[in-house]
């Protein structure tokens, strides 16, 4: 178990660790956390990852790595993953461990969107999603994703009511606003406050939701007319420990029939060089991967979002808002998703 605490609200994004040079909590902008323990801390695997302007209270629990495979015959993990591995140390009569084919994900990850208001002492089971703006009361066990927008309370975490309508919702999924500028935000902040319904109608505009056709995404939607399920990460080059090969090494052997691995480049910072590189690692691994500048248009036929510790799968998650979408993490078994 480790226990975590920013309290800075600043903007940029922030990394906190519990191993060197893998982060086990990832903030965006303005985010804050008074007190977390994340709990099942085995290897560098657990993950938080926090959009922006986000307020989590005192004493919450990211429960990690604690997937049970109830098909199985027993319970106990004597193999080795998780603190099966443990058990090879401290009980020196056990046999080698092993790595057996498993159905079970071990879902390292919990995603909290934008403007998301946790609680005190709330608990949240890794391998879900909170919305942006949803609000979780004190004491509450997130078991299930939570919409956008929901306010949720209770063991197990229920949807109780919704912060606003559904079509303010939209419209303040659309504006993002949580992606504005400080000073744009100060100036309209007693709009923010007094009206939301007000400052939806004033600021949305249909082009927010419109998304130009290009290249990729003409290939993308080919792709899906003949029945190839879209696998989509971002490429997290910007990390210590890029998890961008394992996602490729992974998926190369998981023999997953009819679908296709799409890695996109979104800082545009990388030479050519490094670009193509990249191109020529995939393409000896396999003919099913693809990799591309960043394409919003192909970003948004996404079947399946392969998320990593960056900040860049929190950018994307909130782009593909209101899209029929699921994610997977890069530390779990991506032929189970």
């Amino acid at each position: 178990m480790a226990k975590f605490n920013f309290m800075k609200i600043m903007p940029g994004v922030k990394e906190l660790y519990a191993y060197p040079d893998s982060p086990t909590v990832t903030l965006g902008d303005m985010s804050y956390i008074s007190e977390g323990d994340v709990e099942n801390l085995v290897g560098e695997g657990p993950h938080i990852l926090i959009g922006k302007f986000a307020e989590i209270a005192l004493g919450e629990r990211f429960l990690c790595g604690q997937g049970k495979d109830y098909k199985s015959t027993m319970n106990f993990i004597l193999d080795a993953r998780g603190y099966g591995a443990q058990f090879y140390t401290e009980c020196p009569i056990l046999p080698p461990p092993v790595n057996f084919p498993t159905r079970m994900a071990n879902y390292d990850q919990v995603i909290i969107g934008n403007d998301v208001w946790i609680g005190s002492h709330v608990t949240i089971l890794a391998g879900h999603r909170i919305g942006n703006g949803a609000v979780i009361g004190a004491n509450a066990v997130v078991a299930k994703d939570i919409p956008p927008y929901a306010i949720a309370v209770g063991n197990p975490a229920r949807v109780i009511k919704y912060r606003f309508d559904p079509e303010t919702i939209r419209k303040l999924q659309a504006i993002r606003w949580w992606n504005w500028s400080l000073e744009k935000i100060y100036e309209n902040l007693q709009l923010m406050v007094d009206s939301p319904e007000e400052f939806a109608n004033r600021f949305y505009f249909p082009e927010l939701e419109e998304c130009p056709p290009d290249e990729i995404g003409n290939l993308v939607r080919e792709l899906k007319s003949h029945g190839i399920r879209i696998f989509t990460s971002i490429l997290d080059l910007e990390m210590k420990k890029p998890l961008w090969k394992k996602i490729a090494e992974d998926f190369a052997t998981s023999n997953l029939k009819d679908s296709v691995l799409i890695f996109h480049e979104m800082d545009g910072n990388i030479s050519r060089e490094q670009f193509q590189s990249i191109v020529d690692f995939v393409e000896d691994l396999s003919q099913n991967i693809i990799v591309t500048k960043f394409s919003k248009d192909a970003l948004l036929e996404t079947d399946v979002l392969v998320t990593t510790k960056a900040f860049s799968s929190s950018i994307a998650i909130d782009l593909l808002n209101g899209k029929d979408f699921k994610t997977w993490y890069a530390h779990d078994p991506i032929s189970l998703a």
